[in-house]
């Protein structure tokens, strides 16, 4: 089985700690709002796209394939439900309040917005660069 390491591990990792750097530098950006409704801004929004760029770009880069291309811009959407997972397991097993179904359905919320809008801009980044390049622009100079 080949896991793809230098075509998609590699360039999403990259894009995925791009990513949390930008998430980092800028906190306050991204919150849960006064009244618990998910929040996400446009800076937010606007760093989406760069990401998922890079990681297409990295790939195409490592000849990785179309399919390869958008799973290492899609890295930072699989890395952060994967965190919401352990952070699901971590609520239930270890934590000493009572993990509560609003609690729950509020983290499945906020997961489920962050991976269908946070994975359609990071593929609007990452369109580009799924091109196998075949395309040659004709040339309009006659």
């Amino acid at each position: 089985m080949d896991l793809h390491a230098n075509k998609v591990w590699l360039p999403g990792a990259v894009s995925c700690l791009l990513f949390f750097g930008f998430y980092f530098m800028f906190p306050g950006y991204t919150n849960f709002g006064r009244y618990g409704f998910l929040f996400i801004s446009i800076p937010y929004l606007a760093v989406m796209p760069f990401v998922g760029a890079l990681g297409a770009y990295l790939s195409r880069g490592m000849k990785g394939s179309v399919v390869e291309r958008i799973l290492s811009a899609l890295f930072p959407v699989f890395t952060f439900a994967a965190l919401c997972a352990v952070r699901i397991v971590y609520g239930l097993f270890f934590e000493r309040e009572p993990y509560t179904l609003p609690h729950f359905l509020l983290g499945l919320f906020m997961t489920l917005i962050f991976i269908i809008v946070g994975g359609l801009f990071l593929v609007l980044g990452a369109w580009p660069f799924c091109r196998n390049g075949k395309f040659k622009p004709s040339d309009s100079s006659h």
